[in-house]
């Protein structure tokens, strides 16, 4: 097993802790860029510290994301539009079942209404 209790993890649970802060506070568009095939157009900005340090965070937290049990059931997300026209655009661009892509952090939740106070 690995240091994170999965057979998969070949990370310790400091280098995860670092790559989540890292995610959070300064490398999130640089590894949506990675997710998205991106990455080759942005990565000549960075020092080749820098790049190593950026594909090793994201590595790192898509093995995290894989080993994470799968959630069955709803999850209600809370949107807001600029107007009707906006989000009639979002409904036409994304039917039900669809998947969506977001370029920020989020949070879900399993409680309707819940942030909504």
């Amino acid at each position: 097993m690995g240091s994170t209790g999965t057979k998969e993890s070949t990370y310790t649970k400091q280098e995860l802790a670092n790559t989540l802060e890292d995610w959070q506070t300064h490398y999130f568009s640089e590894m949506r860029a990675i997710d998205r095939g991106e990455w080759d157009a942005w990565k000549d900005g960075y020092s080749p510290e820098d790049v190593k340090r950026i594909e090793k965070d994201y590595k790192i937290l898509t093995q995290f994301l894989k080993n994470q049990p799968k959630y069955e059931g709803e999850v209600e997300r809370g949107l807001a539009f600029g107007d009707k026209e906006e989000l009639d655009d979002f409904l036409k661009a994304n039917k039900v079942g669809s998947i969506i892509t977001s370029d920020s952090i989020e949070s879900w939740t399993t409680k309707r209404g819940e942030g909504s106070e």
